[in-house]
């Protein structure tokens, strides 16, 4: 079952139908548990918020900070300033479309990687082809994302004619207690770094870090990078092409608002890029032959895009209780429920 869009609003406690992904032939008995629940009770959200796909993990997992659970003291200052490097050498090999989603717009070393990684792919751009770049933070409660002051952070060093070489969309969203907190960049169907990380340079990179962990991978998985960032990014057009959301739009980005709803979105070139970025669509990017027979379950959830609908939660539970001997988890915290 395919449906293009991501009926957001809509009860999903109801279906027509079970999806089926041919992809999920030879999954491990947890990833059947999991794919079991997501085809019976979130068929409408294949290809969107789940997929089963195939791909490959890239190197060691991505820990910060980085070899030191047998010290005792703190690492030093810029023990981890390869790990925003690796992010932005992810970015710079876009050369059609990109996806960067996270909790908060990059800070400090993270946006200087970020900024080398955009003139890498300037410099490489195709002539007479555009590369989308579409870049969703979350609008947090008494912390808007200043939209406009990213943007020009990030694109203030290129070259002039850098828009007719990349287009970039910053956006922002929340809806109640609601709001991105994705950590990914997709690239090009192809390239996928996803995790824990956030973009802040002080708690990663700095005395007394924060640890977390990412990883990086090749493969079609990426794809459902791309049509979660969809989903989330026709919520933000839905609600900025209403009235109110018309009236925002004239607002500065960092006003705090005291509206249950709050949309941002900026572009670049700003009078010749489009208001909202296009649809990312796998016909897009080009297409390569299947890099690894490992299959993976991408799964996401909206929070209260969906008030019905918790794909990721289903799946996670799913697992769990088909676990046979032992369970291990690496986890923030258990909880709130949102």
């Amino acid at each position: 079952m395919r449906i293009p869009l991501c009926g957001l609003g809509q009860r999903l406690d109801k279906h027509l139908e079970e999806a089926e992904d041919f992809d999920a032939e030879n999954l491990s008995y947890v990833g059947h548990a999991a794919y079991d629940v997501l085809r019976k009770k979130h068929a409408r959200h294949l290809e969107r918020l789940w997929d089963v796909a195939f791909g490959n993990v890239i190197g060691q997992l991505h820990q910060t900070p980085i070899n030191a659970w047998p010290l005792e003291e703190d690492p030093k200052d810029g023990n981890d300033d390869w790990f925003p490097g690796k992010m932005g050498e992810i970015l710079s090999r876009t050369k059609v479309w990109c996806d960067v989603m996270s909790l908060s717009p990059p800070d400090g070393l993270f946006i200087e990687k970020f900024k080398e990684g955009l003139k890498i792919i300037y410099d490489n751009a195709e002539p007479g082809k555009v590369v989308t770049i579409r870049m969703m933070f979350g609008n947090i409660v008494g912390m808007p994302v200043n939209c406009e002051k990213v943007l020009t952070a990030l694109v203030k060093d290129l070259p002039e004619d850098a828009g007719e070489r990349i287009n970039v969309w910053v956006g922002a969203w929340r809806k109640g207690v609601s709001w991105n907190h994705a950590k990914l960049i997709a690239v090009d169907g192809r390239y996928l770094h996803t995790g824990g990380h956030n973009m802040w340079d002080p708690h990663y990179l700095k005395n007394n870090p924060v640890h977390d962990l990412s990883l990086e991978m090749e493969g079609r998985v990426t794809h459902a990078g791309h049509l979660f960032a969809n989903c989330q990014w026709e919520f933000v057009e839905s609600k900025k092409t209403r009235l109110i959301g018309k009236v925002g739009s004239r607002l500065p980005d960092a006003l705090p608002i005291a509206v249950k709803t709050r949309c941002i979105v900026r572009q670049f070139p700003r009078k010749t890029a489009s208001e909202f970025p296009p649809v990312y669509e796998r016909s897009l990017v080009p297409e390569y032959e299947k890099l690894s027979d490992t299959q993976v379950i991408a799964v996401g959830r909206l929070g209260s895009l969906l008030p019905f609908g918790r794909p990721a939660d289903d799946a996670f539970v799913s697992m769990i209780l088909s676990a046979k001997r032992i369970i291990r988890m690496a986890l923030q915290d258990l909880g709130p429920v949102c």
